[in-house]
């Protein structure tokens, strides 16, 4: 089996990147990369989980709220064992993304940190662009 473990391929990897509809149904797509990526970089099964699930809560979070353009950008990228998801959106002017309920509980419980960052305000009446990013270690680190 492939892993990007391999001395070979540790340092000389980039980020990955998926631009989805901000729709549920594109849920499992997300998940499924996510998913993909930590088994491919050796992260133990209950790692896995945790990742599915945090993507999937963050991509929650923001379809809630997306503007006109309703697309969603996951990048995911692992270096030296630490999987770095950052999920975002252009919101509409005067949505906020808040880091409180259930769902923000959840990314902090199964994530090492999790945060949101609003990008600048763009034209008067246009919206800005914010993103949930979470960090979660492999235990291969350990």
């Amino acid at each position: 089996m492939y892993l990007a473990t391999e001395p070979e391929v540790v340092d000389h990897r980039g980020p990955v990147t998926l631009t989805l509809d901000a729709a549920s149904s594109q849920a499992p797509v997300a998940r499924s990369v996510a998913e993909t990526l930590a088994i491919l970089y050796g992260f133990g099964l209950d790692e896995v989980a945790d990742v599915k699930l945090a993507v999937d809560e963050a991509c929650a979070q923001m379809e809630r709220s997306v503007a006109d353009n309703p697309a969603i950008t996951m990048t995911i990228e692992v270096r030296r064992h630490v999987m770095s998801v950052s999920v975002s959106a252009e919101l509409p002017a005067g949505a906020e993304v808040h880091e409180a309920g259930f769902g923000w509980h959840v990314l902090h419980t199964l994530t090492d940190e999790a945060r949101v960052t609003a990008g600048k305000t763009g034209p008067v009446g246009a919206g800005r662009s914010w993103s949930i990013t979470f960090t979660k270690s492999s235990s291969v680190a350990a």
